[in-house]
């Protein structure tokens, strides 16, 4: 992201006002604050803001040098579904939009949005859903940090707050109430051995209110105050009288902006910013491609009925009098008449494949592929592939079964934070169905900056970074990882070693608890380009949790050769993975090959037998009027890539799952 004219959402909490801090160190301007205040009460039953401590808050914009805008709550909590389905009238999220959307004429610049979210989905999807429909940014920079790090940052950059609310078990309105963080501190950590409670009271255990931070130019102090008990161990402060008193120059933060931002960064003891420019590549094989020498991905099939997801291959239009988007809008009317016909919905595709003829047509084609997929929407990964004549783009799609009892869960994080990036665009960084992990692609985006990292290694790295932070959220004990694919841009494959090598380290280092380790397979194919230049973009295959594992190599033989695979399976689903020196037509011989060779495999291991769910077949161009015999059953994605690991002639990537006994 460049540099942002950011509006501060504060409730006068430490969570909001640290956030600030981070907002300015990643180079920000910070134009104003906005707050949503109570009427006539202190303290309001709501789902999303925090109310106590609200008398402090015009004494914070003061004492940051900042206007504020601000507005009533008049709202309920009343769509309580953790997705916020639109506008819906009455309900406080419409007092933020409200709020913001004053903002927004007040201060025509605005482009963000900083809030203090750490764990909360309920309030970032909220937020979120506002800045989506006002065209502006999140910056939540506190998104699931580790608590008790953050609470030692707070303290240790110099942020004074106070406590305006106890409610929990282990704290007394009498004995707890305005205290620092600094003298609570050891108490919450007692309390979080004891009863596992949230140390920055992201469980509702406690509510503050900051007095002083390196961005104030004034230290507050509560002059009068007097503890109102609700129940038991809650209650909270009513702040009478608030004293403001002028901080030595030399403690207020500079004025100029790049002096303002490495105040920040030095404060959060951050390093310096590093540059994201990207060097020209080497070794970039000019390679011109012919129309005529492409052919298409494959034929439109899609398996419903089979498994517990469908797989639907081939959504293509490749009709040259339509634009990429009116062939994106014929490909998604393909999509919706198939879903209909099998009584599914667009929030049951969990991962799409978008491969398109030319990346800088991406914009026009994502507009409309937006259109569709808006709530909850699948992961997805996309490159840039050869496609057949006049086709500009190739959909692919994993649709969770009519039969799939388990809810579609997706992590759709639009913030901008150091956790992962953010997912601005309508696709989810993971959707989990079950024990099911469909992921998007990742590439080496640096999160907090959105910029990519500079060299190969670090993309590669950065890449497998995010994985490891998303995955580690959406299944808290532990994920598996199968394998995946690693796509190198056009010139980097004499690079694929070296992303090996790093996938393999990465993968030692984050996985040192399994049962039974074992070091993952990944298929490296080289594409023409990749989203935002990038030089590479991984795609994992992973489950939740850490099930027993069986990784084997096999040997599978068909009527016209024989490969080397690698299995890996567990009781649920598995992958092989392989290469071939050999182009085959006979995609539906190389299937049935697979499929025993995998369904011996968890036979052997008294695991049932199997379903085959999909094949993706990665192929160099092949000689003009190629055409694939296709598999009755099982849907075949045919990519066609400009080059495979060690210039082999076709690389695969075959799923099947369990059927508990069923026949295969």
């Amino acid at each position: 992201t460049t540099n942002m004219k950011v509006v501060g959402l504060i409730s006068g909490g430490k969570d909001s006002i640290h956030n600030l801090l981070h907002v300015v160190a990643q180079g920000h301007e910070l134009i104003c604050l906005a707050n949503l205040c109570p009427v006539e009460r202190d303290e309001l039953d709501s789902f999303m803001y925090q109310t106590v401590g609200h008398e402090v808050v015009e004494c914070v914009a003061r004492a940051m040098r900042l206007p504020l805008v601000r507005h009533a709550i008049t709202g309920q909590s009343l769509q309580q579904d953790m997705v916020y389905r639109g506008a819906v009238a009455g309900d406080e999220v419409e007092d933020l939009y409200n709020l913001l959307d004053s903002v927004t004429k007040e201060f025509p610049g605005v482009e963000a949005v900083a809030s203090g979210a750490i764990l909360s989905n309920y309030q970032r999807l909220r937020v979120e859903n506002v800045c989506s429909r006002l065209g502006l940014k999140s910056l939540s920079y506190l998104w699931q940090r580790n608590q008790q790090e953050l609470l030692d940052e707070m303290i240790s950059c110099g942020l004074v707050a106070v406590t305006v609310k106890v409610a929990a078990a282990g704290l007394s309105p009498h004995k707890h109430l305005n205290k620092t963080l600094n003298q609570l501190q050891p108490t919450l950590v007692k309390l979080k051995q004891r009863f596992d409670v949230h140390v920055c009271g992201e469980g509702g255990e406690y509510e503050s209110t900051v007095l002083d931070s390196p961005l104030f130019h004034t230290r507050l102090k509560l002059e009068q105050v007097e503890i109102v008990e609700s129940s038991g161990d809650v209650g909270h402060l009513r702040i009478l009288k608030v004293l403001e008193e002028i901080k030595d120059v030399a403690d207020c933060p500079p004025m100029d902006l790049s002096e303002r931002m490495k105040f920040a960064r030095d404060i959060l003891k951050l390093s310096a910013p590093i540059s994201t420019c990207l060097p020209d590549r080497t070794a970039i094989a000019n390679k011109q491609k012919e129309d005529s020498e492409c052919i298409p991905s494959t034929s439109l099939m899609g398996n419903f009925g089979v498994g517990t997801v469908a797989c639907v291959a081939g959504l293509c239009c490749p009709d040259p009098g339509l634009s990429p988007a009116e062939q994106m809008a014929s490909v998604i009317k393909q999509l919706s008449e198939l879903l209909q016909q099998h009584n599914r919905r667009p929030e049951d595709v969990v991962l799409a494949h978008l491969y398109v003829a030319n990346m800088k047509n991406f914009g026009f084609v994502n507009k409309v592929y937006s259109e569709y997929f808006t709530i909850q929407p699948p992961a997805r990964v996309c490159v840039e592939s050869n496609l057949p004549k006049d086709a500009h783009l190739v959909l692919d799609c994993t649709v969770k079964s009519a039969t799939n009892d388990f809810d579609a869960e997706c992590m759709h994080v639009q913030s901008i934070s150091y956790w992962a990036p953010a997912n601005i665009g309508p696709y989810s960084q993971c959707v989990r169905v079950g024990n099911q992990m469909h992921n998007a692609g990742q590439i080496g985006l640096e999160p907090q900056t959105m910029q990519l990292k500079s060299t190969f290694e670090e993309q590669v790295h950065e890449a497998l970074q995010s994985y490891h932070s998303v995955l580690s959220t959406v299944s808290t004990n532990g994920y598996h990882v199968f394998g995946g694919v690693c796509y190198l841009a056009n010139g980097f494959m004499n690079c694929a070693d070296k992303a090996d090598e790093i996938f393999k380290t990465f993968h030692e280092e984050h996985h040192t608890d399994c049962e039974s380790p074992f070091i993952p397979t990944a298929i490296y194919v080289e594409v023409p380009s990749l989203p935002r230049d990038a030089k590479v973009e991984w795609h994992l295959l992973t489950e939740a949790g850490s099930p027993a594992s069986i990784h084997t190599k096999e040997v599978i033989i068909s009527e016209e050769h024989k490969s080397n695979i690698d299995v890996c399976c567990t009781a649920s689903t598995g992958y092989a993975y392989g290469y071939s020196d050999t182009l085959l037509d006979n995609i539906e011989g190389l299937c049935d090959a697979l499929l025993t060779t995998c369904g011996g495999v968890m036979d052997k291991n008294n695991l049932g037998s199997c379903q085959g769910l999909s094949l993706r077949l990665f192929h160099t161009t092949p000689p003009h009027k190629f055409s694939f015999k296709m598999h009755p059953r099982i849907p075949c994605a045919t990519v066609c890539v400009d080059g495979i690991h060690k210039e082999h002639q076709m690389a695969f990537v075959f799923w099947f799952e369990a059927t508990e006994g069923r026949d295969s």
